[in-house]
């Protein structure tokens, strides 16, 4: 608890590095700058942490430069001000590509900077994570690096961004994209996009099977996911068997993976009221002519028609208003 770095592993130099470190299970909390800090490491293993509270608007949850051989799942980061998860040259030093991946895997980030800013890596799987920010995902100089399975958020600008447009041996697919707020939601070298589909008219051997539409969180600051967007919308060849959580890979009753970290099964029926409006008039307090609207939307698997709506009056005259919307809501 508390502290300027949480947790810190730091080598002598790109030649002398840290073997083997290994961070797991650990409970970060309310932490000056860093979460976890790794430089010049290899083979260092970060999982299962979570990283909460850091104090200074600049703050990072997961700091790390120079790391070869890494891998990174299962982690929770939220309130990190500047960025969620920071990777800088990574995989620089090996001589060639790798038997197997570093990873990047099952993460649930929450930041108000960028969710993950990555910058020179190489020979990386980010697959499964759920990463929201002001910025979602962010991919720098990118080099056999396969992006799948994820769903990224941006709260109010990209929520997919890479420095270089994304080509072959790079791989980019199987995600769900969303975008709160602002009007760019893919930034792809040096073009920007404002909807999936033209990104996808534009670059057609990309995210042939992503989607675009709010994923439904539990709450602004769970990640997991209660809408039916990323439901069965991922790629089993990933291999990932287990979510964030420890849950098999597919759901019971499923034959195919969900995107993001969570893995669940939406219920058939489950409708929500997302805004109660009425419009009276500038210094009005509204009278019997006053129309209430109330918007609507469908969270669940199942389409619904004649869905019930009550609104309760109370004031200097108490009344309740009943109708039925016909439907249906898809």
């Amino acid at each position: 608890v508390g502290g300027y770095y949480g947790i810190v592993s730091y080598g002598n130099g790109t030649t002398s590095k840290v073997k083997g470190a290994i961070i797991e299970n650990n409970t970060l909390l309310n932490q000056y700058l860093y979460g976890v800090y790794a430089y010049y490491n290899q083979e260092i293993s970060i999982k299962k942490n979570s990283v909460n509270g850091l104090r200074n608007t600049a703050s990072y949850g997961f700091y790390m430069v120079y790391a070869d051989n890494f891998y990174i799942e299962g982690n929770q980061i939220s309130d990190a001000k500047t960025y969620g998860v920071y990777l800088s040259s990574a995989n620089s030093g090996l001589s060639g590509a790798p038997a197997t991946k570093s990873t990047f895997i099952n993460n649930m980030v929450l930041s108000t900077g960028s969710g993950c800013y990555f910058t020179g890596i190489s020979y990386l799987n980010v697959f499964h994570n759920t990463v929201e920010g002001a910025y979602g995902y962010r991919q720098f100089t990118p080099t056999s690096v396969d992006v799948r399975n994820n769903i990224f958020v941006g709260s109010s600008n990209y929520a997919f961004e890479s420095g270089t447009a994304v080509v072959t041996p790079n791989m980019v697919n199987y995600n769900l994209y969303h975008k709160r707020a602002g009007t760019v939601l893919i930034k792809d070298g040096t073009p920007t996009y404002a909807t999936l589909a033209l990104w996808k008219t534009a670059v057609p051997l990309l995210n042939v099977n992503s989607v675009e539409g709010a994923p439904i969180f539990v709450t602004p600051t769970d990640l997991h996911v209660v809408g039916s967007l990323a439901n069965d919308a991922g790629d089993n060849t990933v291999g990932i068997l287990v979510d964030f959580d420890g849950d098999v890979r597919p759901a019971a009753g499923s034959t195919v993976v969900d995107l993001g970290a969570d893995e669940f099964t939406p219920l058939n029926f489950d409708i929500a009221v997302t805004a109660i409006t009425s419009n009276p008039g500038s210094g009005s307090c509204g009278d019997s002519l006053t129309q209430v609207e109330i918007s609507l939307a469908n969270y669940g698997l199942s389409s619904l028609s004649g869905i019930p709506l009550t609104a309760v009056i109370s004031g200097a005259v108490n009344t309740t208003l009943t109708s039925t919307y016909a439907g249906p809501i898809p």
